[in-house]
């Protein structure tokens, strides 16, 4: 059992921000890793990009004029949409399940023809 002053030092209330999204990167990398040494699959590049996405979002909102997380934004919600169109084309099973655990919705509607 651990100390009750040691666990309350260990926990997330004394992290910084960019503790708790490192943890939060590597939590998405192993849910999503297809070996245990798997850390550039698309699945992960889209988990990633998810939690950062998520992240700027709150950020943006709460600082509406820093232009330059905004254009950030634009930049990794285009990027995963990249990756999304690839994981859709390459395996619709895998996709799906993302889109459901990402709580992502799916615009395959949209896209062009090809």
């Amino acid at each position: 059992e651990i100390d009750p002053k040691l666990r309350s030092l260990l926990s997330f209330r004394n992290a910084n921000k960019w503790e708790i999204n490192d943890f939060r990167r590597h939590q998405a990398i192993k849910k999503w890793q297809r070996t245990s040494y798997d850390t550039g699959s698309t699945e992960i590049q889209i988990a990633v990009l998810s939690d950062r996405i998520n992240y700027l979002s709150e950020h943006t909102a709460r600082h509406h004029k820093d232009k330059a997380s905004a254009r950030k934004l634009r930049i990794l919600i285009n990027k995963r949409r990249r990756f999304l169109r690839y994981m859709r084309e390459q395996d619709a099973g895998v996709y799906q399940r993302l889109l459901k655990d990402l709580n992502l919705r799916d615009f395959a509607w949209l896209a062009a023809p090809a």
